[in-house]
């Protein structure tokens, strides 16, 4: 029986317009009122996700859980505490910064409060296009509430942040980038393209076994549903991990099953096919 929906955000529960689907909205709210517990595991800030939050009517149930920026943020509905791991220091952050300025790569750097865009000369060119930075808005998943700043790339500020981000189009010049940097921190892939670097003792699934130990709950009760990178180690903890079409390969290696796309509302039928189960054992 499955007592615990834990399930990524982009490319895996919301549609490729980032948006929630009335399906994956209205399944996901049964299943809270069947008394499962719903955990939102992401590499989004926590603040940005106050709208899906109300969409889901996480707050009314107070049983469920956010796990933010890969795994560095915890918010917990019930007691509402939030819980926050060290996050890149100012001195780390200014050795990625030097590493990937002299790759020339645009950087996004993102704390609580700010996304700051660190473009190259290409992105400047590109930036006077006012669709391209529509289309960044909607590729980090900021909410209107967070500021998005644009600096060149020698005039970033450096300080403290809780991730750092690139966009990689050459594989060479991105192996040669993991192996400066791997040793320190964690480096992800969680697009085509987009590459996310966060604190080695950070990630999804240690927060998530953290849940699952305050709550009870065997590993074999909980269905983990991810489409990147940052996902893999979640869905490798237990033995309900469903990866949707549209998932990167890393993730699909390790899912117990492939499920319809985030574009097919995947996880909802995933979910409601669960919740019939449940009722079935009981």
């Amino acid at each position: 029986m499955i007592e615990m929906i834990v399930t990524d955000l982009d490319g895996t529960l919301l549609n490729r317009n980032k948006e929630l689907s009335d399906y994956n909205r209205d399944v996901l709210i049964r299943a809270q009122e069947d008394g499962l517990v719903l955990v939102l595991a992401t590499g989004r800030n926590v603040y940005t996700l106050e709208g899906l939050v109300a969409q889901l009517k996480m707050a009314d149930f107070k049983s469920g859980y956010l796990i933010g920026v890969n795994g560095l943020q915890l918010y917990e509905f019930e007691s509402d505490s939030y819980h926050k791991a060290e996050p890149l220091s100012e001195g780390e952050v200014e050795r990625i910064h030097c590493l990937l300025n002299e790759n020339d790569y645009s950087v996004f750097y993102f704390s609580d409060e700010k996304t700051v865009c660190g473009y190259n000369f290409l992105m400047k060119v590109a930036l006077k296009i006012g669709f391209l930075k529509r289309k960044i808005r909607r590729i980090i998943a900021s909410s209107a509430a967070v500021e998005i700043e644009y600096v060149p790339n020698g005039k970033v500020a450096l300080a403290s942040q809780n991730k750092i981000c690139f966009i990689a189009f050459n594989p060479y010049k991105l192996q040669k980038i993991k192996r400066e940097l791997n040793r320190d921190f964690t480096l992800l892939q969680v697009g085509r393209h987009w590459v996310e670097i966060i604190p080695k003792n950070v990630s999804k699934a240690r927060r998530l076994e953290t849940i699952v130990a305050k709550k009870g709950l065997g590993l074999d009760r909980v269905a983990i549903f991810g489409d990147s990178e940052n996902d893999v180690d979640m869905l490798r903890l237990g033995p309900h991990g469903y990866v949707p079409a549209n998932g990167l390969v890393q993730a699909k290696k390790v899912a117990r099953e492939i499920i319809p796309s985030n574009n097919e509302n995947g996880v909802g039928k995933t979910v409601a096919r669960l919740l019939k189960e449940n009722k079935n054992m009981r």
